[in-house]
């Protein structure tokens, strides 16, 4: 006899077979879904601890994993990517690792060290971009030949490779610098000119700047000039002693007044220009390497005696030519000082115990130039040597005592 079920029976059995249904729909639903995801979803390896995924409905590729991110299988992305996300475990942002992409937006997380050089080498980026605290490296041309990247953002303490952001062509306009840069020069290099417009955010406690000039906090330290902007004359503050290397390099300068305070000029600090005269003042001791090579200069003019050397090709092919330089107290002329100029006319000046005493030498393109004194020779006495090629010219000036010596 069959057992006749109950009311209650029939709709326990109703709702295990609603929630039966109901779980294998779910289960369709999330299978279909994990279906789709792998469908839409491609990834790789982009480093040995690296790897990418990139999901083609959301267009949005990331990045994990750890050490250095390589190129391998990311420039095979042809898509217009919406969102790159580099997490902060990557240690490093290597060579050309996202060369070529487009992308909307980039999120470099906290925890990434370093970004190597062309690492977004002829990119369509954002308009926008912000390196995060933890980078301490960012190597040269890392937006070489691309396109956005207008406006970047550097939150801590990096050290910067040549033309940072590209030689040939830096699409960068601003800079916003929260912390310290090891080399400023590094970064407003370019062969275009198209240095960018730094300004200063989180109050920098690290730089000043004055006329668009940018200097150490206590303004004694020349870093570069700010870009963005058509200068072509600077007066140089008073407080200044020191101007690093690259500090105004191609930068269309005409006219430059050096303050009397300055005491070093750095390598590069005026490579090509368009100068036509400078006046060094009386407390600079060194000039560096090429620092007023490829100008316009037809009038030098040194004001002093502090000056102890003048570096290899510091004024190097000026195209209209030097004459007339006179030097005071015998500087150090290391090689080429004043090569690839039409005719150069030294008129060297020493003043002793009273007496001044005028020795001109004249050469043309000479490889080697140096005036020194030997230790054992006579205070009255100076060696002034030149080298034309494997020749080489020892001329020794017998410098007249005066009265007060001839009585010692």
């Amino acid at each position: 006899m069959l057992h006749q079920l109950s009311k209650g029976d029939i709709n326990m059995k109703n709702k295990i077979l609603t929630v039966t249904i109901l779980l294998s729909l779910i289960f369709l639903f999330n299978a279909n879904k994990s279906f789709a995801d792998d469908i839409n979803r491609i990834e790789g390896m982009c480093g040995e601890n690296a790897v990418w995924s990139y999901n083609k409905e959301t267009k949005t590729l990331i990045v994990s994993g750890n050490g250095t991110v390589t190129a391998s299988g990311i420039s095979l992305i042809s898509d217009n990517i919406n969102t790159l996300v580099v997490e902060g475990s990557i240690n490093t942002i290597g060579e050309n690792a996202f060369k070529g992409i487009k992308v909307s937006h980039i999120e470099l997380k906290e925890g990434i060290r370093k970004i190597e050089n062309y690492a977004f080498y002829n990119c369509i980026g954002p308009k926008k971009i912000v390196i995060p605290k933890s980078v301490t490296r960012i190597g040269s041309g890392i937006f070489e030949l691309s396109q956005g990247f207008n406006n970047v953002t550097i939150l801590g303490d990096v050290s910067v490779g040549i033309s940072t952001f590209g030689a040939l062509y830096s699409p960068v306009d601003i800079l916003e610098v929260a912390g310290k840069i090891d080399n400023m020069a590094n970064i407003m290099m370019s062969s275009e000119g198209a240095a960018p417009e730094v300004r200063f955010i989180n109050d920098n406690k690290n730089y000043s700047m004055v006329n668009d000039i940018i200097m150490s906090k206590d303004k004694k330290v020349v870093y570069a000039l700010n870009g963005r902007k058509n200068i072509t004359k600077i007066k140089m503050p008073v407080s200044v002693k020191k101007i690093k290397p690259y500090a105004f390099y191609m930068r269309g300068l005409k006219s430059v007044q050096l303050n009397k305070n300055l005491k070093y000029i750095g390598e590069k600090a005026f490579y090509h220009n368009n100068i036509q005269k400078i006046t060094i003042p009386k407390n600079v001791k060194s000039i560096g390497k090429s620092a007023f090579a490829y100008n316009q200069l037809t009038k030098l003019n040194f004001k002093g005696n502090s000056l102890i050397k003048i570096e290899e090709e510091a004024f190097y092919e000026n195209e209209k030519g030097l004459k007339n330089v006179v030097l005071y107290n015998y500087p150090r002329l290391e090689k080429r000082a004043f090569d690839g100029n039409v005719v150069i006319e030294y008129e060297a000046v020493k003043k002793i115990a009273g007496t001044i005493i005028k020795v001109n030498i004249k050469h043309r393109r000479s490889k080697y130039a140096v005036a020194v004194k030997k230790k054992n020779e006579s205070p009255i006495k100076c060696r002034i040597i030149f080298k034309y090629g494997k020749n080489k010219k020892n001329i020794v000036i017998n410098l007249p005592k005066n009265k007060k010596e001839k009585k010692k």
